[in-house]
């Protein structure tokens, strides 16, 4: 019903159209690349899973790597390391020291039956009824058609690559969930011809370049790391599970990333000749004082901003709540449940918060936006409490998409409360009049409707209708007095009361 009721806002003319045609066809084309990224990482994630839970390699252990890409070092650790001794972590992997001994753990497989998942993967578990004397603990698979056996310092180190491929299809999830919510905005832009949403639009595409730029380079960065502990010259593995994985992901990034450029330059473009367009110009038909158009901006400002805590915080704390409840982290630690309560009751505040602050600034609700500033500062509050975490903090230097919205989020929700203040501020100082002045002729409306508004508003005012027509709205003027704001026309069109 809304679909149908918004087809004239869409074909209003060439640029609203090709606008959300342009919009409709990048998010089906990014999404379909989205999508095939995570069926990727899904598929990698599940076979090296796969190996790890037949290896029966232990579950409270999570994988922290030191060094740079040429030297590093692979532990595993069962609690965060602070500090020079890290008395928790076991290293599996030294890339200046070859294989390194460590001890099997209790209960490590030494002998497993065949899996289904992996025949269902191309990876399949040979039976073994016994080792022979002086073989280390492992697992057979069968890729390709050979047998590879992996003993337990390698099945140990493969607990990396698990963890990151569960951090990647999580990425993958949120970007498909961002190409619909830009989508989204998009339409509400046009429907509403709201230019908040216009501009947040162009600056979550902006913020997808960077995201993309910066994804394609760690994939190159981390195909080193994951090579050297399979294939390297110290390998305890010796031979590569994931052949093509890291072809197959850095080209579907490439074509995100010339996808995401070529749509922030087409929808700039598109966007600047709707914002040059009569029907979303603001102030044209009353022409305030500059004061006035620099508190409408502040008010814009505070308004994108909204959008975008919208964007950035729900995605920050799904990721993070994701984390508590799914990541292998989540089970060395036993105040995750006050994090996951915490963050929950911020989730459930933050839509409503929004609508606060939105209609606050709208309407001067002075009460509601001293409520909006209160519980702004409760989600401040909250940020800084979880950041103290051991887990909230090792997520965010390993995780650089969890990172880097976890930052975005913080700077936007500071400025929303700030631009809230600001705008607060200037509720008594005349932007409310002159948006109702334009009010009156709506310049949406004018260029389409013209008669209709006129004549409705002269019929209040008694005058006779029948006699305005579209043309003469150019020849029209406003006429401000003490007892408000008329419509007087000029010319020998004007009807004389």
């Amino acid at each position: 019903m809304v679909l149908l009721k918004s087809v004239p806002r869409i074909t209003l003319n060439k640029i609203t159209l090709v606008f959300f045609v342009f919009s409709v066809i990048h998010c089906f084309v990014q999404g379909v690349l989205h999508s095939l990224l995570y069926s990727v990482d899904r598929h990698n994630s599940d076979t090296v899973m796969s190996i790890i839970h037949e290896a029966n390699v232990p579950q409270r252990e999570i994988a922290w790597l030191t060094g740079d890409s040429r030297e590093f070092k692979l532990q595993l650790c069962t609690s965060i390391p602070t500090g020079m001794a890290n008395n928790s972590c076991t290293t599996v992997f030294d890339s200046r020291q070859g294989n390194v001994s460590i001890p099997i753990p209790d209960g490590f497989r030494r002998s497993v039956e065949d899996v289904p998942l992996l025949r269902r993967l191309n990876v399949e578990q040979n039976l073994s009824d016994s080792l022979a004397p002086g073989e280390t603990g492992g697992v057979n698979i069968k890729i390709q058609n050979m047998t590879v056996f992996l003993d337990n310092q390698c099945t140990r180190v493969l607990v990396y690559p698990a963890q990151l491929f569960n951090d990647l299809f999580g990425e993958d999830t949120v970007l498909i969930i961002i190409q619909f919510w830009i989508l989204g905005i998009s339409f509400i832009a046009i429907l509403y011809e709201s230019i908040p949403h216009l501009l947040s639009a162009l600056v979550v595409r902006t913020l997808l370049i960077i995201g993309s730029a910066f994804a394609t380079w760690r994939t190159a960065h981390i195909a080193n790391y994951v090579r050297q502990l399979l294939i390297g010259e110290n390998s305890p593995c010796g031979v590569d599970i994931f052949p093509t994985y890291f072809q197959t992901r850095f080209a579907y990034e490439i074509s995100i990333l010339v996808l995401n450029c070529v749509g922030l330059l087409l929808s700039s473009f598109i966007s600047f000749k709707l914002l040059r367009s009569d029907n979303w110009k603001t102030f044209k038909a009353t022409g305030p004082p500059k004061d006035i158009v620099r508190i409408h901006r502040l008010f814009m400002a505070f308004f994108v901003c909204l959008q975008l805590s919208s964007f950035t915080l729900l995605t920050a704390m799904s990721l993070w709540i994701n984390t508590l409840m799914n990541g292998v982290m989540a089970v060395l630690f036993a105040k995750t449940r006050a994090n996951l309560g915490l963050f929950i009751t911020s989730a459930t505040l933050l839509i409503p918060w929004i609508i606060m602050g939105w209609f606050a600034v709208l309407r001067k609700m002075k009460n509601t936006m001293i409520a909006f500033l209160f519980l702004g500062l409760f989600f401040i509050a909250s940020w800084a409490v979880v950041f103290s975490s051991p887990l909230f903090r090792r997520t965010f230097a390993s995780c650089p998409f969890f990172s880097s919205f976890t930052v975005v989020a913080f700077v936007i929700m500071i400025a929303s409360w700030v631009l809230g203040i600001i705008c607060w501020r200037n509720f008594n100082e005349g932007l409310a009049y002159h948006r109702s002045s334009n009010a009156l002729f709506p310049l949406s409306s004018i260029s389409r409707y013209s008669t209709v508004y006129v004549e409705e508003i002269l019929r209040k005012e008694n005058f006779r209708t029948g006699v305005l027509i579209t043309k003469d709205v150019e020849q029209a003027s406003f006429n401000v007095t003490a007892d408000g704001t008329k419509f007087v026309l000029v010319g020998a069109n004007a009807p004389h009361s």
